[in-house]
C-alpha cells in the first residue's frame, strides 16, 4: 500500500466518522443539546449554540474528502479530536458514563473506552499528517534561493537595506 493510499484509507475513514457523528447529533438535536447543557465545562458559545458542533464535524469531514484540502481536513480533525480527548479526561468519571451522544455504536462505551476510542483517532490523525509532510512537494522558493539571485546591476548580490527610522 502506498503513502497517498495510507492517508486516503485515513481521511476517508475520518470522514465516515465526523459525518456519522454529525448526523447522530442532528437527528437526535434535542437530546445532544440537552446533553451539552449538563457538561460543567462546555463553553456558553457551544451550549447556546449546539448546531455549531455538527456543522463543523460536516465542514471537516467535507474538507477531507476533498483532495485539495485533505491537509487542512487532517489538521482540523486532529485538532478537534485533541480537544475533545482532552476535554473527556478532564470529566468527572463516575457521573458521565456515556459522555458522547455520536451514535448507537459509541453511545455504550464509558468515559474511560471513549478516551481510549479519541487517543486512537488522535494517534491515527497525527500519522496521517506526517505521512502528508512526506508526500507533499518542496516548495518551488525558499529563502536560501534570495541570496543566490544576481542583482540587475551585474554579477553582484543585492545589498541588504538597513532601515533607517
Amino acid at each position: 500500500m502506498t503513502i497517498k493510499a495510507i492517508i486516503r484509507l485515513i481521511a476517508v475513514s475520518l470522514a465516515v466518522l465526523f459525518f456519522y457523528a454529525a448526523v447522530s447529533k442532528l437527528d437526535e438535536y434535542a437530546i445532544f443539546q440537552m446533553q451539552l447543557q449538563k457538561y460543567p465545562l462546555a463553553l456558553p458559545l457551544v451550549k447556546h449554540q449546539a448546531w455549531l458542533v455538527p456543522v463543523i464535524e460536516m465542514v471537516i469531514a467535507s474538507f477531507l474528502l476533498l483532495p485539495g484540502l485533505q491537509v487542512k481536513g487532517l489538521f482540523s480533525a486532529l485538532f478537534v479530536l485533541s480537544i475533545y480527548t482532552a476535554y473527556l479526561t478532564c470529566l468527572p468519571g463516575d457521573k458521565f458514563s456515556a459522555p458522547c451522544r455520536c451514535g448507537e455504536p459509541w453511545q455504550s462505551f464509558s468515559l474511560r473506552s471513549n478516551i481510549i476510542f479519541n487517543l486512537f483517532c488522535v494517534l491515527t490523525t497525527g500519522i496521517g499528517v506526517v505521512l502528508c509532510g512526506k508526500v507533499m512537494q518542496p516548495m518551488p522558493f525558499s529563502y536560501t534561493d534570495v541570496g543566490s539571485q544576481k542583482s540587475e546591476v551585474g554579477d553582484q548580490k543585492p545589498e541588504a537595506r538597513s532601515l533607517e527610522v
